[in-house]
């Protein structure tokens, strides 16, 4: 809709870099000062980000969220899925909508793609991507220094619309206050199905503090 011909072009070369770096250092995952980025080469890292985490090897965070880089890795390696690192934004009861700008464009096969602007400086390229809906999902977190795990299921409801970034999903999610009253971090990852099993074996072998099933008192 927003970028032009050049605004792809650059868009991509970025996503060059990117992957070359990743090669050089022999690296499986990549985390970029994505706002840092836009003053300097005036576009953005979304449609690069959103590339690694649509790929079988890389996945990609940005706002310099080093948590969310091992959280997106972990999920990559356990589940084999396509991760998506996303802003949590609490609604009414138990609905909570996840949104941001580079969203894999995967879901065991293509998903419906429309380019867009990056929501806030509207520069550069961003995915806004239809995920499916009424399935299960699983939300994670690693945070507190890499020393807690924090992590959930809930179900795709719909995509909502209200002015955020260019991707955005609604998920209903149990007893969401209790969980948000305990939150790790600015960003959660997100995959289909249920992993939580996983995560919970994966919790104790990487000794983690698992604070999925805390409640507030």
């Amino acid at each position: 809709i927003e970028p032009n011909e050049e605004d792809v072009r650059n868009a991509a070369k970025l996503q060059s870099i990117f992957i070359e770096l990743l090669q050089q250092y022999e690296a499986d995952c990549f985390c970029t000062k994505c706002f840092e980025l836009i003053g300097r080469i005036n576009t953005t890292a979304c449609l690069a980000l959103s590339f690694l985490n649509s790929s079988a090897v890389w996945c990609g965070a940005c706002e310099g969220d080093l948590d969310s880089a091992v959280s997106l890795l972990v999920m990559r390696k356990l589940t084999g899925k396509n991760p998506w690192m996303a802003n949590p934004i609490v609604m009414e009861k138990d609905k909570l909508i996840l949104s941001h700008c580079s969203a894999p464009v995967t879901e065991e096969g293509p998903l419906p793609l429309t380019l867009r602007s990056h929501h806030e400086s509207g520069k550069g390229v961003s995915t806004e991507v239809s995920f499916p809906l009424q399935k299960t999902v699983t939300l994670m977190r690693i945070g507190n220094h890499m020393e807690s795990i924090q992590y959930f299921t809930g179900i795709a409801e719909k995509i909502p619309d209200i002015r955020t970034c260019r991707t955005r999903l609604q998920i209903q999610v149990e007893g969401l206050e209790d969980r948000m009253s305990e939150i790790l971090g600015c960003h959660f990852t997100l995959v289909y199905g249920d992993f939580t099993k996983e995560l919970s074996v994966f919790a104790k072998l990487a000794d983690l503090h698992d604070i999925s099933y805390i409640k507030k008192k």
